[in-house]
């Protein structure tokens, strides 16, 4: 003989107590569904939306060529950058990366780099097409500081490397081609 637990009468009749609990589930299980929905909408906008999973934009395919003039003591350097063939390419995002050009004075014997200017643009054109081209000259460079005494003559590039740049849209810069001066180490031309 067991004992048996019976609920009273008054704890099995909940509408006494004003408690539905049939409507406790459906509510519950409505919130669930809708917390589900959003974040499957929000972690699928987020996939769709996501600029990693957008194809890179691809660089121009073009060929340069570079003609080096080397200067004497009355003209400075120059050389002369050519889209010789392949794609046309916005002027805009298409620029010269020059390092180490200088300008020299035996008379003092100094030496100092040439800083570009500010406003100067080599491919200041709309698009570059084959055939177009640029000449990098001293007019396109400053003298730096206490160099006040040297003449535009002694613009040298015979040290100096120039790539030929294309701006990204976002990811910074790309070298598509360069050239070094036959003074450097490694003379590519």
């Amino acid at each position: 003989m067991g004992v048996r637990f019976r609920p009273s009468k008054r704890l099995e009749d909940t509408e006494s107590f004003g408690y539905d609990n049939r409507a406790i589930a459906p509510a519950v299980g409505i919130l669930l569904l809708v917390g589900i929905v959003l974040v499957l909408a929000a972690s699928t906008g987020a996939f769709v939306l996501d600029d990693r999973n957008q194809p890179e934009e691809s660089s121009p395919v073009a060929v340069f060529d570079f003609e080096y003039q080397p200067g004497d003591r009355r003209s400075g350097d120059e050389l002369t950058v050519t889209h010789v063939r392949g794609d046309t390419i916005a002027g805009e995002r298409l620029d010269l990366r020059i390092r180490n050009a200088r300008y020299e004075e035996e008379r003092f014997s100094h030496e100092a780099d040439a800083s570009r200017k500010p406003s100067t643009s080599f491919f200041g054109t709309e698009s570059v097409t084959a055939g177009d081209s640029t000449t990098v000259t001293t007019g396109d460079f400053r003298r730096g500081l206490g160099v006040g005494l040297v003449g535009d003559q002694d613009f040298d590039l015979s040290k100096a490397e120039v790539c030929v740049v294309w701006q990204t849209d976002g990811s910074g810069p790309e070298t598509l081609t360069c050239w070094r001066g036959p003074d450097t180490k490694g003379f590519v031309e």
